[in-house]
This record gives structure tokens, C-alpha cells and sequence, in this order.
């Protein structure tokens, strides 16, 4: 039987001494200094129930997307991206789902939930984990409702093509399929202006995209999701799918503000892409398979695996170093870690400690 408390995701340090976390995917420059700011200048306004509508960041996240011709009431917001996914899964209960595998798990969790029947689309290793062209066939034959799609996808972090994500969405189109995009991670890659689907929605319906504070921003303690859609009706379901009050007023003022820091985002969009590419190289020379990644964390295979009876999560826990395991995803096995792309200094204490573990 599994324990309640038991963890299944990353940043779960609360039963374990942790100099280092690098299981949880955040923004290496922690969280903006005009959104604490923005924090602690409100404190008066918390008093007061939130506004249940989020009116205003509704309003200043469609100003963030205005090329993309969102407005405020394409908008949904909630208690970090889960929150949006458990409150569509409860809105639609489709009876089948198609999820990628590997994959975010949250998204069969929710299905699990309301009782859908769920198919893997099955990512091959031998091409890097990409999406291929049979899964249009996949949708076709396997009658779905409802897919989701991970962009850059969770834990391997590379992205769908273009052309091929707007090849799925016709065929879900044609098909009456709804099309979940997780873009989540999008922000950190190079790619947004030509990956992102966001421009897409006034004219596919059936697609609906959710986003997140908690990554780009370092606020992961704040809970605070988006859904962008435009079928009205549907993100009227979600909202009555779920308790009122879901964004508290702490999050709604961080959100705001957040909207507005550029420059940050830009400059860790960079520094990712740098230190990326030192972690990648400095993995392959000790052994390490490492697939490619677009994003801010890596996926490499541990070539200690089958020498070592002790798993290199509980060698690294010992260093009170946090690595993400990565057995309890679908089609991948114990041998498979997920790391963030963190500062210099700590990703060098992190390859010296690997280092030495792996080569012992």
C-alpha cells in the first residue's frame, strides 16, 4: 500500500536535509525583486477575500499576449497549473485521453480521477523521445476526446515541431478532439515566438493551452496557473469545476507584477541556454547519456546503474544533493534522473558530486 505522505514529484525536501534542490525546475535567479515588492507593499489588501474572477491579472495577462489577440475573458485562472488540469478533466470527464509517455503525470492523475479510459502515445528513445508523425494515426485510431500535449515536453524537455503540432490540432479538429498544450516551460526556450500555439487560438477552438508562474518566476510556493482558450463555454465549465477563491490575493498581486519583468525572463533565457550546454558536456564526459533538452532541466541516463546496488538519488542524498528519479514516469526506468539548470557555482558542486559518484 503506498503511504500518503509518500513524494512523487520534485521539490520534496520536507522530510529530508537538502543543501542543494535540484529536482524542482525554477528560474535560476529566484523570484523577481519587483515581485516581492510588489508582495509586501500590498499587505494591507489581504485582509479582504481575493477577487474570485482575477480581473485584473486576467486583464494584464491578456495585455502580455495582445500580438496573440487574447482577451481578458480567454483567460482562466488558478491554484498553479495542476489546478487548471484537474478543474478541465472534471469539466469534460472525457471517456477516452491520449497522454505522451514520458510525461507530465498530473495529466493521467486527473484523468484517472473523473474516470477516463488513458492511451500512451509510447516516445521512442532511439529517436530522442520525439513526437512522430504515427501519432495522427494514434488519435485516429484510438477515438480520443481529449490529448495532451506536453511543449517542451516534462521531464525529456525537447520541443514539438511547429508544423507538426499545427498537423495534430487539424487532425483533432477534424476528429472532435480537444487538444491540451502544456506550455509551461515554454518561456525558457529560444523557440517561443515560432513553438508557441498562443496565436492559434481565435482560430482553433478545440485547442486550449495552460501556463504557470511557478517556473518562469520562481514563484512554485505562490500557486498561480492560467488557462488560455477560446471556447467560452468550456473555460465557464472549469471555473464552476472548482472551489470560488482558487488564486488567493498574494498570488494575484505577484502575477500582476511579474507580468512586467522583460528583461528577467530574457536574462535567464540566456543564461539557461549557457549553462545548459556546460551541465550536457560536463554529463557526457563522466559517462552520462544526456538527451536533449530546450529547456531549463536535462534528463541524463546514470551509467553507475547496474554496478551500484545504491541508487545514485540516495548516494546524491547523502551529499544533501536533490536529483529528480525518474522511474515513476511512464517509459522510463530507475536508471533516468531529471536535473535543473541552476547558477554556475551550485551546477559545479553538482558535476563534482556526480562526478565522484558516478566514478567511484
Amino acid at each position: 500500500m503506498k503511504r500518503n505522505n509518500q513524494y512523487t514529484h520534485g521539490g520534496e525536501v520536507y522530510d529530508k536535509q537538502v543543501t542543494l534542490d535540484y529536482s524542482i525546475n525554477v528560474n535560476p535567479f529566484g523570484m523577481p525583486d519587483a515581485v516581492k515588492e510588489a508582495i509586501t507593499a500590498n499587505m494591507e489588501q489581504y485582509v479582504k477575500y481575493p477577487d474570485s474572477a482575477c480581473l485584473t491579472l486576467r486583464k494584464e495577462i491578456s495585455k502580455a499576449n495582445s500580438k496573440a489577440k487574447i482577451t481578458s475573458d480567454m483567460v482562466l485562472c488558478g491554484n498553479g497549473a495542476a489546478d487548471i488540469i484537474y478543474r478541465l478533466c472534471l469539466a469534460v470527464k472525457p471517456k477516452k485521453a491520449m497522454v505522451l509517455a514520458p510525461t507530465f503525470s498530473e495529466y493521467e492523475q486527473a484523468l484517472h480521477m473523473v474516470g477516463s479510459e488513458v492511451f500512451y502515445y509510447e516516445l521512442k528513445e532511439e529517436t530522442g523521445y520525439l513526437v512522430e508523425q504515427d501519432i495522427l494515426e494514434e488519435i485516429e485510431n484510438k477515438r480520443c476526446s481529449m490529448v495532451f500535449l506536453c511543449n517542451p515536453n516534462n521531464p525529456i524537455g525537447n520541443l514539438i515541431p511547429a508544423e507538426m503540432m499545427r498537423r495534430i490540432i487539424e487532425k483533432c479538429k477534424q476528429l472532435g478532439v480537444l487538444v491540451v498544450i502544456d506550455e509551461c516551460f515554454m518561456e525558457f526556450t529560444m523557440y517561443e515566438e515560432t513553438h508557441s500555439m498562443v496565436s492559434n487560438l481565435t482560430k482553433y477552438e478545440n485547442v486550449i493551452i495552460i501556463k504557470a508562474f511557478t517556473k518562469t518566476y520562481a514563484m512554485a510556493g505562490l500557486r498561480l496557473g492560467y488557462a488560455l482558450c477560446a471556447d467560452f463555454d468550456l473555460l465557464s465549465r472549469m471555473r464552476q469545476s472548482g472551489p470560488p477563491w482558487a488564486v488567493s490575493s498574494v498570488a494575484q498581486v505577484a502575477g500582476i507584477a511579474a507580468l512586467k519583468q522583460h528583461e528577467y525572463v530574457e536574462a535567464a533565457r540566456d543564461y539557461i541556454k549557457e549553462e545548459r550546454e556546460y551541465l550536457t558536456s560536463m554529463l557526457r564526459k563522466i559517462g552520462c547519456e544526456v538527451y536533449h533538452s530546450e529547456t531549463n532541466y536535462l534528463v541524463f541516463k546514470d551509467p553507475s546503474h547496474t554496478t551500484n546496488p545504491i541508487s545514485l538519488y540516495e548516494r546524491m542524498l547523502v551529499r544533501k544533493i536533490l536529483i529528480r528519479q525518474c522511474g515513476n514516469y511512464h517509459g522510463l526506468g530507475n536508471q533516468y534522473y531529471r536535473i535543473t539548470v541552476g547558477r554556475h557555482n551550485d551546477n559545479v558542486t553538482l558535476i563534482d558530486a556526480l562526478t565522484q559518484e558516478i566514478r567511484m
